[in-house]
């Protein structure tokens, strides 16, 4: 389905005149009718009625076996012939929609809008999120029966999410982060003020379906942002590893080094790459780890010369003088960092924030 062809149906029945243009329509659709033109000849020929249709399909969506399937048919639609049967078996009729009958067929807004939500789709211009608004009563009957519904049905939140009718993987997540907030609690002693989530890469529409960049490869985009003699350097450096950079890269502390543009986040002073593995240099955890357990390499982990960890110790936010004396540095690579567009504010205003709120700045300064 496209808007051109629903131009063309509707200049062929009379129903707008040339050079009429049809508004408010995206040019593809989702949805091409797909059940409709399965059983387009069935419905057409008077073999079976649309409410026949509809139960076969919600029966196929259920159903697994094919021959059960056959039987079923066979058994409640007699004049079905072997040859609609096979052809029926043949097709896909799997998937689930999002949005349910009772939500679009069995709750009535009042009064002025004493129709289902279906019909109100079907007769008038109104979309969804239309209907939905304050103008209608519909959110407020949907709330309501919410209410009825879980007041009736107590239910643990364990147990709510057991019934729904989503995929284990969805459900895996939440269990997690409610048995953490569990442990939090028995810590405690109490339940949290704030729970801060963080999601995982590759949620933008412009990631999806498409190959992750290598370590390599992002580094040296970054350098081309960077334009100094010490990031021309470093890019010389990855080219050279060839093919094996992606492998080496994986080392936690030569990929910060990297990352840092050879220099200790803390003194800022260039890192001896010859002295990674020696000790001479730790990964500190921005967030102290009595703080919380984070070791993700881009959000909670800098490459620094041991002495300077040393001295940090265990202390949040990170000291004073540190900040600034590496806060050029830190604000710097912020702005090369960040996405076009998108100004982000210097570690002054940083500084000035709350404990708290400082808290995720220091963690926003060091992501790429």
């Amino acid at each position: 389905m496209s808007k051109k062809r629903i131009e063309k149906y509707l200049l062929d029945h009379g129903l707008i005149g040339k050079g009429d243009e049809v508004t408010g329509l995206d040019s593809s659709f989702k949805s091409g009718l797909r059940s409709y033109h399965i059983f387009k000849r069935l419905l057409g020929s008077g073999a079976l009625t649309e409410a026949q249709v509809e139960e076969i399909i919600l029966h196929a969506a259920y159903t697994e076996d094919k021959s059960r399937m056959g039987r079923w048919l066979r058994s409640t639609f007699p004049q079905l012939t072997d040859g609609n049967v096979q052809y029926i078996l043949k097709q896909k009729l799997k998937e689930f929609g999002r949005l349910s009958r009772k939500l679009l067929t069995g709750l009535y807004g009042a009064e002025k809008d004493s129709y289902s939500i279906i019909e109100m789709l079907w007769n008038t211009n109104c979309n969804l999120m239309q209907l939905l608004s304050d103008k209608y009563t519909y959110a407020e009957q949907i709330s309501e029966y919410g209410r009825e519904y879980y007041s009736e049905r107590p239910r643990k939140l364990t147990d709510r999410l057991s019934e729904t009718y989503v995929s284990n993987a969805a459900k895996r997540p939440i269990f997690r982060a409610m048995d953490i907030v569990s442990d939090v609690v028995k810590a405690t002693g109490e339940a949290p003020a704030k729970i801060f989530v963080e999601m995982a890469r590759g949620g933008t529409p412009d990631q999806k379906g498409k190959r992750t960049e290598s370590r390599q490869k992002q580094l040296l985009e970054l350098y081309k942002k960077v334009k100094t003699e010490d990031a021309k350097a470093l890019a010389g450096e990855l080219e050279a590893m060839g093919a094996d950079a992606d492998n080496r890269l994986q080392d936690r502390k030569l990929y910060l080094y990297y990352l840092q543009l050879g220099r200790c986040a803390y003194t800022g002073r260039p890192i001896e790459l010859s002295r990674l593995a020696d000790g001479s240099y730790n990964l500190e955890h921005i967030y102290p780890q009595s703080l919380v357990k984070d070791d993700s390499l881009l959000n909670n982990l800098v490459l620094v010369e041991s002495e300077a960890n040393g001295q940090k110790s265990d202390v949040y936010p990170v000291d004073g003088e540190i900040r600034k004396k590496m806060g050029a540095f830190w604000s710097k690579r912020r702005t090369v960092q960040s996405e076009p567009g998108k100004e982000e504010r210097g570690i002054d205003s940083l500084e000035e924030r709350s404990e708290n709120q400082g808290m995720a700045s220091d963690r926003e300064i060091w992501r790429l």
